[in-house]
């Protein structure tokens, strides 16, 4: 969750209260109207970012992917064929992959797939947005040397 998320970090930006109002704001935010997506978002930036303690406390708040937890540790080929057999997910892995690892290349090619499936610009924006949050959160907790 945000809060557990936050809490970690709170020892170093206790030191800088406005960044640590600024982020908690940030995370309640982009968390007001939780989509279904975000977790998925959350655990797919955690495992290309290399960040085994920021997916388990992701699997560890919700039921929602514990089913395919395993294929989740796996490689990309794995997570892609479940994808290509979910065409929600399929746009929203495709999209997250991208933006975590090539966000200068990120495009209308990985935007109009997810306005594809019903969703709103919004929460399509909300989406990416959590995405590069949580993708922050891992790369910072991984520099303070938080990978337990």
């Amino acid at each position: 969750s945000s809060t557990a998320e936050l809490c970690q970090l709170a020892n170093t930006l206790s030191l800088h209260p406005i960044s640590l109002s600024l982020l908690e704001k940030l995370l309640n935010s982009t968390r007001v109207n939780t989509q279904p997506g975000n977790l998925l978002a959350a655990l797919l930036c955690a495992r290309i970012n290399g960040s085994p303690a920021c997916f388990a406390a992701c699997m560890n708040s919700s039921n929602e992917y514990k089913k395919i937890s395993p294929l989740l540790r796996k490689g990309e080929n794995e997570i892609n064929r479940w994808a290509d057999r979910h065409s929600v997910e399929r746009a929203t892995v495709q999209a997250i992959q991208w933006l975590t690892r090539a966000p200068d290349r990120f495009s209308a090619a990985q935007f109009s797939p997810l306005l594809e499936h019903e969703k709103s610009s919004t929460q399509i924006i909300n989406l990416l947005v959590w995405s590069g949050l949580c993708g922050w959160i891992n790369r910072l907790k991984i520099a303070l040397g938080e990978t337990y």
